[in-house]
């Protein structure tokens, strides 16, 4: 009787797995490769894209698709590698209230300390504080400043040193139901010039809302690094009211109320949209040392006083002569809400040369999401970008769940003085074809554009990597 060989049958069937595993990927690759873009007319006239140049890439997890849609024709380059887009400068804001220096020998002296197995904790109380903000710049760097001063009596205390012998200043520790005082709200950060610059989109007496030049920040190294400056209980300590690195004011709008993000222009320029004490929306241009070049009114709000909200938020753009976005008014005295303004404003370096806006362009469900607005070469005409929002029902062991994606974007048209669209297309990602195998496979990759954050496949425009986000 012939003996079966247990090492030669696990042989065939790892080669078959092998086998099966490559026919798998390439199946895959050649659907990844043959991932499709495709721009389809849904109404109006498709002449209205000559003049619009827009460029980008659909990436999802398995491809990324370059494409230009130029004066209407579409054209497309798969890479089926994929791609990363580039990042958002990183920055981020963080305060905390200290008790004020004069403060410092009297809590001390009433000072209870109790030992546990974390080291050494101090309560106490103060009346006297300091607001210090700490702000991490997009270089790496970060500046720390005092943004406030207030009296709070009998507020309670904390610091601490650890058994390693490090130790952590006072700090305010709020009790049930306390509140921290507001902080100065900053915006995002640019570079301009070679310098970073910030914009505090609400400020206080000691720092106006403005744009702001940082110098002479320090790195986190540097910062942990920091020599003791003052004593804990008679151990030393960096002081928590230790401020490094400053902020220069470059603009101040004398009448402003609160201002949005700046952005970077042509010619080392920059654009800060802000509100005045009239209640109304400007658009600044301003050169690299804060000087007002132009102006131009963009909105003006009903009379809902100067606490009316005033939403902006900064769209995709393909150039730094241009700028988009989309503008708000909030709920008015009389409980009215305005609609949706788009605008788009291009500038030379020394003035604006062209600016179109679009109004109620949320009261046509297909715009809810725009993401990217531009101009046409002659600027009398705008192109609009809106993720297209499809749902798909899932049904597993019993229970079912609607799942959002994009399925690429609406483009719409809009000549000069018309409130409606000329021309409305869509830019088909090619997702839908695939959507759901991708949401069994949870294969989508999230990039961050768009209202959805679960599951959709991201169009990006590459130039446009630091001027999108809500404010």
């Amino acid at each position: 009787m012939k003996k079966s060989n247990p090492i030669r049958g696990l042989a065939l069937l790892l080669v078959l797995a092998l086998a099966v595993y490559l026919a798998a990927m390439t199946w895959q690759w050649l659907g990844r490769s043959g991932w499709k873009v495709t721009l389809q007319d849904v109404n109006g006239d498709a002449g209205a894209l000559r003049g619009f140049v827009v460029s980008g890439r659909v990436d999802n997890a398995y491809t990324a698709v370059d494409f230009v849609l130029r004066d209407g024709y579409l054209e497309t380059h798969a890479r089926p590698d994929g791609a990363t887009p580039p990042e958002n400068p990183a920055w981020y804001s963080s305060f905390v209230e200290v008790p004020a220096p004069e403060d410092r020998a009297t809590l001390e002296a009433a000072a209870s300390v109790q030992e546990t197995t974390w080291g050494t904790d101090y309560e106490s109380q103060a009346e006297h504080f300091w607001q210090m903000q700490e702000l991490r710049l997009a270089d790496g760097t970060a500046v720390r400043v005092k943004t406030g001063e207030y009296t709070r009596p009998d507020s309670l205390v904390t610091a601490r040193k650890n058994p390693d012998g490090t130790t952590y200043d006072w700090s305010r520790n709020y009790r049930e139901g306390e509140m921290s005082e507001m902080p100065v709200r900053f915006g995002g950060v640019l570079e301009n010039a070679g310098s970073q610059c910030l914009v505090i989109a609400d400020g206080n007496e000691l720092w106006p809302a403005g744009v702001y030049k940082a110098t002479d920040g320090l790195t986190q190294e540097e910062v942990d690094a920091f020599p003791a400056n003052g004593t804990l209980m008679g151990d030393p300590v960096v002081l928590s009211t230790t401020q490094f690195g400053t902020l220069e004011p470059l603009y101040c709008p004398p009448d402003g109320v609160q201002c949005y993000q700046c952005l970077p222009m042509t010619g080392q320029t920059m654009l800060l949209l802000y509100r005045n004490t009239q209640n109304q929306l400007l658009a600044v241009l301003l050169d690299q040392t804060g000087k007002q070049l132009d102006q131009r009114l963009l909105m003006q709000c009903e009379d809902g006083g100067e606490e009316a909200p005033v939403y902006v938020y900064f769209l995709g753009r393909e150039t730094q002569s241009e700028a988009a976005f989309f503008y708000q008014a909030g709920q008015q005295a009389d409980g009215s809400v305005s609609g949706v303004t788009v605008a788009a404003l291009r500038t030379d370096g020394v003035s604006f040369t062209a600016f179109q806006q679009v109004e109620g362009v949320r009261s046509d469900p297909r715009l809810d999401n725009c993401f990217y607005a531009a101009l046409n070469r002659a600027g009398d005409g705008m192109i609009l970008f809106s993720n297209r929002v499809e749902s798909l029902t899932s049904t597993a062991q019993g229970f079912s769940s609607e799942e959002r994606y994009t399925d690429g974007a609406w483009v719409a048209v809009y000549d000069q003085g018309n409130p409606d669209p000329v021309y409305l297309g869509w830019l088909d990602s090619g997702e839908g074809r695939t959507v759901g195998g991708q949401l069994l496979s949870g294969g989508f990759s999230v990039l961050g554009l768009g209202p959805y954050n679960d599951w959709y496949i991201d169009i990006d425009f590459p130039t446009l990597d630091c001027d999108k986000g809500v404010l």
